[in-house]
């Protein structure tokens, strides 16, 4: 889309100089624009509840980043500045669970311009004025560097693998191109090598003729496919596929098919919503099953 119809346009302008703060930003306000798209063209909810409750955890995630740059860069005010990150978080949750309680509802322009302005104030009012403590400080990037990825914020002993995330690919399967963009935005934050998509199983096949992903993640309902003769036929069409592992989308309407999904080659069932830790645990358990397997 064409950066005069974006909802909220980044700007050099706001940057603070630290690249993975910045990159923070940017993907808050992605995710923003994403949400604006995707309740202008009217999509379904379970769409608009996975992008926000992405929107919820990466804002949650960056905060915590943010607060550990200022505290080794000795910014002042960092008690105020989490307090102001404490307010956000509540009110956005607030925004997050009213939206999954009324199952008629939806979301307006009033949550979509809150959003947009809480992030313009928040990078403009308030992180910028640190920008002169922390910009092109080695101790910023380096306490910024700690902060592990969203990913691999995850409880001990939770099962999920180490992974070398910048050589993970990813084939996305979707007849909704939202969708797959809300996938493929998630999928961004860990910077894998490669995310391809295709929107349904006659172009997939085509990609994978060239493409050997590390994981394949597909819709149940594809509109050319159906999905068992679309993973036989890929894992049949080339030996680096045999054993390339399919996660199963299925929505609100489709989840009494798991077991289906299982029968037809799925390795994994994925509900829909879905949040960007449960996408990103899946994919990281599955390629490494799948590169210990293969």
């Amino acid at each position: 889309m064409a950066t005069a119809d974006r909802f909220f346009v980044w700007s050099d302008s706001i940057s603070l100089g630290i690249p993975l703060i910045d990159h923070d930003h940017q993907y808050l306000v992605e995710l923003i624009n994403q949400l604006h798209e995707a309740v202008g063209r009217g999509d379904e909810r379970e769409i608009l509840e996975t992008v926000l409750d992405a929107l919820v955890d990466y804002a949650v995630y960056h905060f915590g980043r943010e607060e550990r740059v200022m505290e080794a860069c000795g910014v002042p005010e960092v008690a105020k500045h989490h307090r102001h990150h404490e307010a956000f978080a509540r009110k956005i949750a607030d925004v997050q669970q009213r939206f999954r309680d009324d199952r008629d509802g939806g979301i307006g322009p009033d949550v979509l311009y809150f959003l947009k302005q809480w992030l313009e104030g928040h990078i403009l009012g308030e992180d910028v004025r640190m920008r002169e403590h922390v910009a092109g400080n080695p101790a910023a990037e380096q306490a910024a560097a700690m902060v592990p990825r969203l990913a691999l914020q995850l409880p001990v002993g939770s099962g999920v693998p180490t992974l070398d995330w910048q050589k993970l690919s990813v084939l996305l399967i979707d007849g909704n191109a939202g969708f797959r963009k809300v996938l493929s935005t998630i999928l961004s934050t860990v910077n894998p090598q490669a995310v391809r998509e295709a929107a349904g199983g006659a172009e997939a096949l085509e990609i994978l003729r060239g493409f050997t992903p590390n994981v394949v993640v597909c819709d149940w309902f594809l509109d050319d496919m159906e999905v068992a003769e679309l993973i036989g036929r890929a894992r049949s069409s080339r030996d680096a596929l045999a054993g390339v592992p399919f996660l199963v989308l299925l929505g609100y309407e489709a989840r009494d098919l798991a077991a289906t999904a299982r029968a037809a080659g799925a390795d994994e069932i994925l509900d829909k919503p879905l949040t960007a830790k449960r996408l990103l645990m899946a994919v990281a358990a599955a390629a490494t099953d799948g590169a210990q397997t293969s």
